[in-house]
């Protein structure tokens, strides 16, 4: 064979139709094998936590531990805490910390609104929260979890020795005629993604048996 021998080349035709191909062949593909999108709680798997007592489930990632708000994990009798029927708990890490805890209505309240405004004032006048603070509620808004309306509110609030204010968000949601549900966590911190876990924890929130959930605001009235 002569060693001067090239194969021939391809038309630019050819070349061409050849490129236009594989292009619309990888756009089918993704067409129909799209890639899943990346979510928070994709991986890994995220915990269930479940409470019996009030009736209510959450997930939250497993970089968290819960406790009660007995951190060494038994009551003060000595009898150890069953997470599933504590009326308080909380999540925490590092750089995060979200608390749930429940409340009374109170008695003479006409509304839920009510009661959500009485337990706010107190914990932002006690001294085992915001009491030693300058606080201020910066807004005030209706909120929904699990098809139920509660309220929101976001928090301004500096101690003296502080250089700066910090935010708290406080959510109260009824959970029966007695019973509310105050939800607290802040929103401070240097990691934003923080932030986006205190959201997708709420998203998660499903009550057990959603029409104890039901409560209407007749109901505080009559």
């Amino acid at each position: 064979m002569d060693e001067s021998y090239y194969p021939p080349r391809l038309s630019s035709f050819f070349v061409l139709l050849l490129s236009a191909t594989i292009f619309l062949s990888s756009i089918i593909f993704l067409f129909y094998n799209p890639v899943p999108p990346k979510t928070l709680n994709s991986s890994p798997v995220w915990n269930t936590y479940t409470n019996n007592l009030l009736g209510y489930s959450i997930q939250y990632p497993p970089h968290l531990e819960i406790h009660s708000s007995y951190p060494s994990g038994f009551y003060d009798d000595g009898t150890k805490v069953d997470l599933s029927q504590t009326p308080n708990i909380f999540l925490f890490s590092d750089q995060t910390y979200i608390a749930f805890k429940q409340e009374s209505m109170i008695h003479n309240a006409k509304t839920f609104a009510d009661s959500a405004n009485h337990w706010r004032q107190y914990y932002m006048s006690s001294t085992a929260e915001l009491g030693n603070t300058k606080a201020e509620v910066v807004k005030e808004e209706k909120f929904e979890i699990a098809g139920v309306e509660g309220i929101k509110n976001t928090i301004s609030y500096q101690f003296e020795n502080t250089l700066k204010p910090r935010t708290a968000v406080w959510i109260y949601v009824p959970i029966s005629s007695e019973n509310l549900l105050s939800i607290k966590y802040e929103l401070d911190g240097s990691n934003p993604k923080e932030h986006e876990i205190y959201d997708h924890i709420l998203s998660t929130f499903r009550f057990i048996d959603p029409s104890e959930a039901s409560v209407k605001e007749d109901e505080f009235s009559k």
